[in-house]
């Protein structure tokens, strides 16, 4: 699933060298999944494995990539799937004044979660997964996700859907944020991958990629 983090941590000491770091520097009971650069530290998310082999979806933080904090931040699942349900983050995306997690449930039937934070240290799950909203539902026991994408470039974060109420939002924090017009060739449904580029976003449904172009008014 992730990255050990033996495996994961390197620090450039001349931004071409790196230099692993000590043993211990992440928990040993801590997995991670992604790491995640911002203006004001670094944000590792994954899952924490105890002793009972009970999962957990956790954050870590640190200012300077070297000193990360001694304990995990778990990633609470109240408010999503039901307290206790294991869980576990899999990647960060990041805009200027916010940041949002995806994870999944690991009890079936696995729904994604989703949780925000404004610096990283302190974590809320994002319910109905905004604002994309959660996909259509045709039986009472379909896995709840998201209906499209997000991405983030550390400066913005643009959520995507594509099909017959193709939208798109730009923000700052995930939690919110503009309605962007799009018209030409709108993606179809099933648009879950989406990447943030200097010029747009493309969006992909694992067959065919669309490229959405930012055009100034």
């Amino acid at each position: 699933m992730g990255l050990t983090p033996g495996s994961l941590l390197r620090r450039p000491a001349a931004a071409v060298d790196w230099a692993p770091l000590p043993a211990g520097t992440i928990p040993t009971s801590v997995i991670v999944n992604d790491l995640l650069g911002t203006a004001g530290g670094y944000v590792a998310a994954g899952l924490r494995v105890t002793s009972d082999f009970h999962w957990d979806a956790v954050a870590l933080w640190s200012a300077d990539g070297r000193q990360w904090s001694p304990r995990p931040t778990l990633l609470p699942t109240a408010a999503a799937r039901g307290a206790g349900v294991e869980s576990a983050a899999m990647s960060v995306v990041a805009g200027r004044n916010g940041m949002v997690a995806v994870g999944r449930g690991i009890a079936s039937p696995g729904a994604a979660l989703w949780w925000g934070s404004s610096d990283g240290q302190r974590w809320v799950p994002l319910p109905s997964f905004p604002p994309l909203g959660a996909e259509w539902c045709p039986a009472a026991s379909c896995t709840q996700e998201p209906n499209g994408s997000i991405a983030g470039d550390g400066e913005r974060l643009v959520a995507a859907r594509g099909g017959a109420d193709a939208a798109a939002w730009g923000s700052l924090d995930g939690r919110g944020g503009a309605t962007l017009s799009m018209r030409g060739d709108i993606p179809g449904e099933g648009t879950t991958i989406a990447t943030l580029l200097p010029g747009g976003v493309l969006v992909t449904d694992g067959s065919t990629t669309w490229f959405g172009e930012a055009i100034g008014r």
